[in-house]
C-alpha cells in the first residue's frame, strides 16, 4: 500500500524476502508545530531521522532536544516514547519500521541499547540518497523486494551511535 500527500507519505511492505532483517514501512512526515506522536505501541522498530527542523523525543524520565542531522530508535512495545515537532521550527522527518529474527542483534552491533536510542548521522548527504531512494514510488513499483530489502540495509548501516545525544531529563 502507498499513501501520498505533500506533507506525508507512507510505503507499507508486505512479504519480505528474508525473515532475519526486514523492513516494513517507511515514511515522511512535514509536521505542523507542535505536533505530537505517542504514546503508541507498536510491534515492530521505529527509526526517525530528522530531514530539518527540530522537536524533541521524550523517552521514560529523559527528552532529548533534536535537530536535523539527528535520529531516534523506538524499540517494539515501547509504551513511553513520545515526539513532538517545535513550535517555531517544526520538524520534517522519516522513519524505517523493521522487525526480524536478528534486528535486535544489529541494532546492539550499531550501538543502539535502552540507553542509547538517539544519535547524529554523521554522513547526511550520501544516506539522504538512500532516504530519497526508500521513500520514492519508483523504487517499489520498479525493483524487486531483494533491491528494496538492499536499500533499507545500506541505510540502516549509516545509523550507528558513537556518542550520546546531550539530554535533559
Amino acid at each position: 500500500m502507498f499513501m501520498e500527500s505533500e506533507e506525508r507519505k507512507e510505503i507499507f511492505f508486505t512479504e519480505p524476502l528474508l525473515s532475519e532483517l526486514y523492513v516494513m514501512n517507511v515514511g515522511y512526515e512535514k509536521c505542523l508545530p507542535l505536533h505530537s506522536f505517542g504514546p503508541q505501541i507498536r510491534e515492530y522498530y521505529v527509526l526517525h531521522y530528522v530531514l530539518r527542523g527540530k522537536g524533541t523525543f521524550r523517552s521514560r524520565e529523559t527528552t532529548y532536544h533534536l535537530q536535523a542531522g539527528n535520529f531516534f530508535l523506538i524499540a517494539p512495545n515501547d509504551v513511553y516514547a513520545v515526539y513532538e515537532a517545535d513550535e517555531q521550527e517544526p520538524w520534517e522527518y522519516m522513519w524505517i519500521g523493521f522487525q526480524g529474527k536478528r534486528a535486535a542483534a544489529v541494532l546492539n552491533e550499531l550501538g543502539f541499547h535502552d540507553q542509547a536510542q538517539v544519535g547524529k548521522l554523521d554522513e547526511r548527504s550520501e544516506a539522504e540518497a538512500y532516504i530519497h531512494s526508500l521513500l520514492t514510488n519508483h523504487l517499489v513499483q520498479r525493483h524487486s523486494m531483494l533491491r528494496v530489502q538492499g536499500e533499507f540495509f545500506r541505510l540502516l548501516s549509516y545509523f550507528h551511535i558513537d556518542q550520546p545525544i546531550r539530554q535533559n531529563h
